[in-house]
């Protein structure tokens, strides 16, 4: 039975395979207009004569007003006249456009549609005994793309049936409808291909060939003088005009893994177009990119994990009788031991570079200091870390340590607010500083202790001081409390992943309270390399230990 399952769900019940195809439609336009003539212009105070200029060419590039000098002799004695001339030779190049660049992600043997246009309003009418019936339909135009891919066995090629229609509707010969822009008889030019290609995955090919072409002729000259033979040719303008478009389609198909979550190609890029900031109704949302993204081939490939995961393998094989819901099984799949410290951090790095601790004020951080020896009411004082770090004195030291772990040892029940001892001490320099929290954190392995100082930076926190750093890890806190559903491992915290971010008004607006998760976080985000390994070492042994666990259990 078990092997039947295991045949059902790996080689019956599997996923469809999926292709993401990118298109590019260009459109090539030769627009050759040839105008050759002269253009004239004859004024007086009550008449003017002139031929009409064409706005979109270039300015005439020669003035002949003394080859006319006899002409203005004659002229110049009436008051008011002038008299002037030009010559215009023009062509215009080619240019290309980019209509459309869509793309789509569609399941192996299944058909995408990818339309891009307009519908124009057409004109009906139906006639009766009685009356006529008029009305409006619509008629799409544009550019149409009819796709179904189909990928080969091993995934390196890419099968498709594809259908490209270009139409539109030729203002030129269609008839309107009076005072309106309905198409009492429209006239739509249509270029369309079908056809099945075999390519490569990742490899483009081009659908060309998609012409179409408008000539059209014009003339106009001086009356009278412009029809006099021969002579008449230097009293008029002649205008060429041929109109000439390719549409060019450019097809990629991209063969997706199935064992791929991430589409690297349908995911928002590396940019700030796609987060959600300041908008009135929705809270602010960002996309992850890909330098928010730590290496970690260094922990994953390493030949003592990879040895780790073939022992698991090995266990897996032999014990068919286990459920693959057995949580250590999971590393064989996407877990990584340890991930959750070094995704926080990276988390971190997030709210840093956006610099949205800004947002929290000093004396909005409330630190609840241990007060036993109170005779009545709460055993705890309620102070501001502003007020703190303000009254450090160089004689009392530089810096403040708030240890939260004495009363979480001591702490006899759960809704006991986390409580810290408070005192001073001096940090000499980053490195210093760095020796001074481990050393106070070395006893505790729940890191809960925090160390806060205004004259040294700690390092590796991107120059972040260590209030700085505090705040950040009051707004990782919050970021993870509004992403319930996104677990903190490294698989999720993948490229276009958004993730929910508070509003600068509610991180202004609230009150924020240190406690035993933000003295946690506050240590691993500062001294996260170390803190990632050993949260590896200890996750990788606690596989060796469970496996041990199984094969004894099953032994009995």
């Amino acid at each position: 039975m078990h092997a039947l399952m295991q045949l059902l769900r790996n080689d019956i019940d599997v996923p469809a395979r999926q292709v993401v195809i990118e298109a590019l439609v260009v459109e090539v336009d030769t627009d050759k207009m040839n105008e050759l003539g002269v253009n004239y212009a004859l004024q007086r105070r009550d008449f003017s004569l002139s031929l009409p200029a064409d706005q979109s060419t270039v300015p005439f590039v020669g003035r002949f007003d003394d080859v006319l000098e006899n002409w203005e002799d004659d002229w110049g004695n009436l008051p008011g006249v002038g008299f002037s001339a030009g010559l215009r030779a023009l062509t215009q190049t080619v240019y290309a456009e980019i209509l459309s660049n869509p793309s789509v992600l569609v399941l192996n043997g299944r058909q995408a549609r990818i339309q891009v246009g307009q519908q124009v309003p057409t004109s009906t009418a139906v006639a009766t005994n009685t009356h006529v019936r008029s009305g409006v339909n619509y008629l799409q135009t544009g550019i149409v793309l009819n796709l179904r891919p189909r990928i080969s066995e091993d995934g390196s090629e890419v099968t498709m049936q594809i259908e490209t229609i270009v139409s539109s509707v030729n203002p030129s010969k269609s008839e309107h409808k009076s005072d309106t822009s309905v198409l009492l008889a429209p006239v739509v030019d249509n270029r369309q291909v079908q056809t099945f290609v075999r390519v490569a995955d990742n490899t483009p090919f081009i659908i060309g060939g998609l012409i179409a072409t408008d000539t059209s002729n014009s003339q106009s000259g001086v009356p009278f003088l412009s029809k006099i033979p021969y002579v008449g040719n230097l009293f008029k303008r002649s205008i060429k005009k041929d109109d000439k478009r390719e549409v060019i389609v450019v097809l990629t198909p991209h063969v997706i893994d199935t064992g791929e979550k991430s589409f690297s190609y349908v995911i928002p890029k590396d940019s700030k177009t796609f987060d959600s900031f300041d908008h009135i109704l929705f809270r602010n949302a960002y996309r992850i990119r890909d330098d928010d993204v730590f290496d970690l081939a260094f922990a994953t490939q390493s030949n003592y994990y990879a040895s780790i995961l073939e022992e698991l393998k090995t266990f897996q094989d032999g014990h068919l009788e286990l459920s693959e819901k057995e949580p250590i099984f999971s590393y064989l799949q996407d877990m990584v031991p340890g991930e959750d410290v070094i995704v926080r951090r990276m988390l971190w790095e997030i709210v840093h570079k956006a610099n949205y601790h800004r947002y929290i004020d000093d004396n909005h951080i409330l630190v609840f200091q241990a007060d036993e020896g109170a005779g009545f009411g709460n055993k705890f004082k309620t102070l501001f870390l502003g007020n703190l770090l303000r009254d450090l004195k160089s004689d009392s030291g530089n810096a403040l340590v708030l240890d939260y772990a004495d009363h979480k040892a001591k702490t006899a029940g759960p809704f006991e607010h986390p409580r810290a001892l408070i005192s001073h001490t001096n940090v000499a320099n980053p490195d210093n500083y760095v020796e001074q929290i481990s050393v106070l954190n070395s006893d505790d392995l729940a890191r809960n202790t925090l160390l806060l100082s205004n004259a040294v930076t700690p390092p590796g926190v991107r120059g972040a001081t260590a209030l700085e750093v505090l705040k950040g890890v009051l707004i990782l806190k919050r970021i993870l409390a509004l992403n319930p559903s996104m677990p903190v491992t490294i698989q999720e915290f993948r490229v276009g992943r958004q993730i929910i971010f508070p509003t600068e008004q509610e991180l202004r607006d609230k009150y924020h309270i240190i406690d035993y998760d933000v003295a946690r976080y506050f240590y691993q985000v500062i001294n996260y390399y170390p803190e990632f390994e050993r949260a590896f070492n200890r996750d990788s042994d606690a596989i060796l230990e469970r496996i041990k666990e199984l094969s004894d259990d099953n032994a009995q």
